[in-house]
């Protein structure tokens, strides 16, 4: 805290009284001390002390008496009345001379002249008596000049004394009169140096408290300024961040950074840092187009990928200025934004219209091969069939052989017919529960002509549950599984498949193994290709036995069916050691086990709702019944397998929730069920249960016009299918 100019003024005005005050009393002392020791040194010198006066009055009283004495002796002519008196005027002598210190010095004349007056004395008593009255005469004279001396001397000291006293009197008037001036003035210049700093505390007060409120309403100011501050840079998603160009150096980078890259700000201190977290397909491009940009003293901006601390990679936007001095760039400062979703909803969206291109296309070729397949099935029957039955009667070796092809290429045309129409029919599943280990064991009575010569080995996990799956798609899938191993082992001495089941976490896995001829690298990416197919003529490699021949569309069925029951295929293969294909498919409990109740009780539950629950497949609406009825739900619920039923349903009753499938049995489709239901109610929570990709793309469209509905994909978790209903009556009770 700081003095005010004024205030430091008044008191250094105030020192300086003070101190020439205090010069004066001390010159003023000085020179009354000094006077003082002057008078003292004369008073010393010219006066008597009471002692020496003493001496003086009785040397004076002795001479006198013995004066008068004589005199009078003289006139009665008494001799030793007159001796006697001469006694005394020795006497008055000698004791004059005997005076302590060293004023006896001075009255040596004086003791002179009484021995004088001694001898006058004595030579007078010869006389007669008239020269003896003259002579007394005389001698009167002489002794008035001795008292005389003696009494001045007296007189002197009287005076000195009085003098000196006189002087200190008046050196203690002055002294005094000082002392007063000097008091009144300590006095007044205390009062008023007190009241002076009595202001001046009261105007620092004032000033500290004027002081206080700024600094209170600067500090309010700045932490406002700061809290704006950090909710512009860093409580936005865009991360804010500058460079020094000199140093290429980072100045500044918000902390928020460490959230999207999983690198806390203190790892970005350069360039070089920022350049070697790019996804390398992305890096020299990116660098390049910065360092033309910022040379041209340019705006810009540009899209990238971030390879971040946990190993993912995700999609940013750089929005970049070019700050300049005289033209000249000296600092970057920029944006850096996470595009992630944008990117994979644009990808999703190119992915959805590719599905959509693929799926019209298929779709058209499924229309085509309906109407064909039945014809020409009915055309490869009647070959079949005659062929079977020339079989039998003929006897010619080459034409037998001949018919033997024909036959074969029939059951090859048959096949290809099913694959075509499979691949190209979106079908959604048809779901329910039943044994891996049964529907493998199937497969393998179905194919066991085809198993011939080779070891066949089953390895059948324990304690499997069973899966939720449509039974058909599942039993193609396997079939076309075994029969490339059949075929990729067909070059093989010692043909070995093994079938291998287990369970894992949450899923069921299936491995099919052999010791074939294994997938070449470069064909592992298009193996799902529909018509790729490396068998027949395209085994340039001579991998596969004369006559074997693909589809080409065998893997792309196997891959459709386990996407479409959200699964997952992996692929391992090595020429000529053989090849390992890895399938898993989710498992869909019958009921909520405790540790997903614990978890869905964890946040705000609703419970004893009426629920209509709209779904055909009787495996999926017992299982959802079982769950949306037993602890923790508690719901009542109404079940209804068709679109009219349904409807039926929610005319008569006031429901609290609808859980609705796409495809349902009859005239009537989810979609038109939930327009019926919005003509009546806009508000109650609709939850669309479908796998269906007409419905997938629509429903995009629709979630954003009606903010009461969601949906999820077949087949579903227990746990997502009860918290998404949980979700959605929650938004109705806001």
């Amino acid at each position: 805290m700081q003095i005010p100019d004024s205030h430091k003024k008044t008191w250094l005005s105030s020192y300086k009284i003070l101190y020439l005050i205090a010069v004066g009393i001390i010159i003023i002392s000085i020179i009354l001390f000094k006077q003082f020791n002057i008078t003292e040194k004369i008073m010393m010198e010219n006066s008597l002390s009471r002692q020496e006066s003493r001496f003086l009055i009785k040397t004076n009283l002795i001479l006198h008496n013995g004066v008068a004495l004589c005199m009078a002796a003289l006139i009665l002519r008494d001799e030793d009345a007159f001796y006697d008196g001469l006694e005394k005027v020795t006497y008055s002598a000698g004791y004059l001379t005997s005076m302590p210190g060293e004023k006896a010095k001075y009255f040596s004349k004086t003791v002179d002249k009484i021995r004088y007056l001694k001898v006058k004395l004595e030579n007078t008593w010869n006389l007669d008596t008239k020269a003896s009255q003259q002579a007394i005469s005389i001698l009167d004279d002489e002794l008035n000049s001795i008292y005389l001396s003696l009494s001045k001397k007296e007189a002197d000291r009287v005076h000195h004394t009085a003098a000196l006293y006189a002087k200190q009197a008046i050196f203690f008037k002055y002294l005094g009169i000082f002392l007063i001036f000097f008091v009144s003035s300590i006095i007044g210049l205390t009062g008023w140096a007190f009241k002076m700093r009595r202001k001046a505390e009261l105007s620092l007060k004032k000033a500290n408290l004027n002081l206080e409120e700024t600094v209170k309403k600067r500090t309010a100011e700045i932490q406002q300024s700061k809290a704006q501050y950090k909710s512009l840079v860093e409580d936005t998603k865009a991360i804010a961040w500058e460079v020094d160009l000199e140093s290429l150096r980072f100045t500044y980078i918000s902390p928020k950074i460490y959230n999207l890259t999983g690198y806390p700000s203190e790892m970005w201190k350069n360039f070089e840092f920022w350049a070697s977290i790019i996804y390398p397909a992305d890096r020299d491009y990116c660098v390049n187009f910065c360092q033309t940009e910022t040379e041209k003293g340019k705006d810009h901006e540009f899209e990238y990928r971030i390879n971040t601390a946990n190993g993912k990679t995700i999609w940013v936007k750089e929005l970049v200025s070019v700050i300049k001095d005289d033209e000249k760039p000296i600092y970057l400062r920029g944006y850096l934004i996470d595009i992630t979703e944008r990117k994979q909803a644009e990808q999703e969206k190119i992915k959805a219209q590719e599905i959509t291109a693929n799926f019209k296309k298929m779709a058209l070729v499924g229309q085509i091969a309906g109407k064909m397949a039945h014809d020409f099935n009915n055309i490869l029957g009647i070959i079949m069939g005659n062929t079977e039955l020339s079989l039998l009667d003929c006897k010619d070796t080459e034409t037998k052989k001949t018919l033997k092809l024909i036959f074969e290429q029939t059951l090859r045309g048959k096949n290809l017919t099913k694959n075509l129409v499979a691949f190209a029919k979106d079908q959604e599943p048809k779901q329910q529960f039943f044994s891996i280990n049964e529907k493998i064991g199937l497969v393998q009575n179905l194919l066991k002509k085809d198993l011939e010569g080779v070891d066949a080995i089953k390895e059948d996990g324990l304690g499997i549950p069973d899966l939720l799956a449509d039974p058909g798609m599942i039993e193609h899938a396997l079939v076309n599984l075994l029969q490339n191993s059949i075929h990729a082992t067909s070059m093989v001495e010692q043909p070995q498949i093994i079938i291998r089941t287990f369970h894992k976490n949450k899923d069921i896995y299936i491995e099919i193994e052999d010791n074939g001829c294994g997938i070449p690298e470069e064909a592992l990416d298009r193996i799902y290709e529909p018509a790729f197919t490396l068998k027949g003529s395209s085994d340039v490699t001579n991998s596969y036995k004369p006559g074997i021949k693909g589809t080409g569309y065998g893997m792309a069925n196997v891959k459709k069916y386990i996407e479409q029951h959200k699964g997952n295929i992996l692929i391992d293969s090595k020429i000529g050691e053989g090849t390992k294909i890895t399938i898993s498919l989710p498992v869909m409990k019958k009921e909520l086990t405790e540790k997903e109740i614990i978890e869905i009780q964890k946040d705000i539950f609703y419970s004893e709702k009426y629920i209509l629950l709209v779904e055909d497949e009787q495996a999926i609406s017992d299982v959802q019944y079982k769950v949306l009825t037993h602890e923790p739900c508690n719901h009542k619920v109404d079940i209804a397998a068709t679109g009219q039923m349904a409807v039926d349903l929610f005319n008569r009753n006031k429901y609290d929730f609808v859980s609705l499938d796409y495809v349902l049995s009859g005239k009537l489709n989810g979609m038109d069920v939930y327009k019926n239901i919005r003509q009546t109610n806009d508000t109650i929570p609709i939850l669309f249960v479908s796998g269906n990709l007409d419905f997938l793309e629509s429903i995009k469209e629709l979630k954003h016009k009606d903010n009461y509905i969601d949906h999820l994909s077949k087949p579903c978790q227990n746990k997502d299918y009860v918290t998404c209903i949980n979700d959605l009556l929650g938004k109705n009770t806001r």
